[in-house]
């Protein structure tokens, strides 16, 4: 790779040329011209008055090119700036060679990387404000804690910030913490000399994702602290320990403070976890994200259990709105899976989505019904039980097809 160093500090950009020459690139100079040169990637140090504008100069000027920012305040500020002025990265000092390849390698292919998630949903503005701060996160090689209520994603977004960080390329090992509280958990997260290795070796030079880090065994949670502060592990059964090198991301229901409170989370491991924080908000506080969301269940809906997708009217989606959905996106998508095997290839109405999980539509009129419903209803309950087939559904009404058809008009079904 041929690099541009844009460093203030002399002693500092001798130090970096001498590694990357090093470690095998080529080092063009000390400042790049206005154009950026014919370099991959250029390094510019924040700590230069000029940083800021030099970024700028060089983003309008070659939009190809990588650029690195670097830098020692690792606050979401410094890293929003520079991103704002044109930097695909941000690398807090100190560093070792390695962690500047990924970051370099990782600025110079940006631009021709495709989304991280393309399906994530980030309609409601703060979705977008989370997707912009992990995206910053994702930057850094520092530990990450993603905490909210079960079913808002956190796994998802956990996910998002591997693919969209220079460890992308490595392996992504998630992994319960729940389970752990097995006999062999300390195996599985360590290794054995004469086994398999453990997950936190197995996630070398990629991330580790700890799902649901609360539930973490308090026995196990001393020896991890030591192997992220060292950055070594040993096998269980073994006297030799080895380096490790992951990214670790946790997800939690909490910052954990009460945990360490209640003394079920070691103070030390809560520290070295959380270095960057991100709350995760609940469902209820990205409603414009629902539409978009809902539609996509319905889709998985139908290409798991097969039929034409169901569609939400503007009275369903207005109602989808105002639910409360304390379960998040699971009980999102239960609703919408649930929404496809009753009405499959139907336009559903606010009511649909009102009738309680488990139970199905029924057609025994009670005080005050009306028939025009009943009608749309038993239609609609035909069409369903016969998969979206007219002709069987006509059939099973005892109407022709022809008949069918313009009652789905008249009652909005088609």
């Amino acid at each position: 790779m041929r690099l541009w160093l844009e460093v203030g500090d002399e002693k500092l950009r001798r130090d970096l040329a001498a590694a990357l020459r090093a470690a095998g690139h080529e080092v063009l100079g000390s400042d790049a011209d206005e154009d950026g040169g014919p370099a991959d990637a250029a390094l510019v140090d924040l700590s230069r008055e000029d940083a800021l504008t030099r970024l700028r100069a060089l983003r309008g000027s070659a939009p190809d090119l990588g650029l690195l920012a670097i830098g020692n305040d690792l606050a979401p500020g410094a890293a929003l700036e520079s991103r704002r002025a044109g930097a695909d990265g941000f690398l807090r000092r100190p560093f070792d060679v390695a962690q500047l390849e990924r970051a370099l390698r990782s600025a110079g292919r940006r631009s021709a990387r495709p989304p991280a998630d393309p399906a994530l949903v980030a309609r409601d503005p703060r979705s977008r404000s989370l997707v912009e701060e992990l995206a910053i996160a994702a930057e850094s090689d520092a530990t990450l804690l993603l905490h909210g209520p079960s079913g808002s994603g956190r796994t998802r977004l956990a996910r998002f910030v591997h693919a969209a960080s220079a460890r992308a390329d490595g392996p992504l090992v998630e992994l319960d913490c729940g389970a752990l509280a097995h006999p062999d958990g300390e195996a599985r997260l360590f290794g054995r000399c004469d086994g398999e290795p453990g997950q936190l070796a197995t996630a070398h030079g990629g991330t580790l994702l700890l799902e649901d880090v609360q539930r973490l065994p308090l026995a196990l949670q001393g020896r991890l602290l030591h192997a992220l502060q060292e950055r070594r592990v040993r096998p269980i059964d073994g006297s030799r320990s080895r380096p490790v090198d992951p990214r670790v991301v946790a997800t939690a229901d909490s910052d954990l403070s009460g945990e360490v409170e209640a003394g079920h989370f070691v103070a030390g491991l809560r520290l070295r976890l959380a270095v960057l924080k991100v709350r995760v908000p609940p469902l209820s506080e990205r409603r414009e994200d629902l539409p978009e969301l809902a539609m996509q269940f319905l889709g998985r809906a139908a290409r798991e259990a097969g039929g034409p997708r169901a569609r939400l009217d503007p009275e369903a989606l207005a109602q989808l709105r105002r639910r409360p959905l304390p379960g998040n996106l699971h009980e999102l998508e239960a609703l919408m899976r649930r929404a496809h095997l009753l009405y499959r290839g139907v336009p559903l109405r606010s009511e649909d989505l009102e009738t309680p999980a488990g139970s199905s539509p029924q057609l025994v009129p009670g005080a005050g019904f009306n028939l025009r419903s009943l009608e749309r209803e038993a239609i609609a309950c035909s069409l369903r039980a016969a998969g979206g087939n007219r002709t069987h559904a006509a059939r099973a009404l005892g109407i022709s097809t022809r008949t069918l058809r313009n009652k789905l008009r008249r009652y909005e079904l088609v």
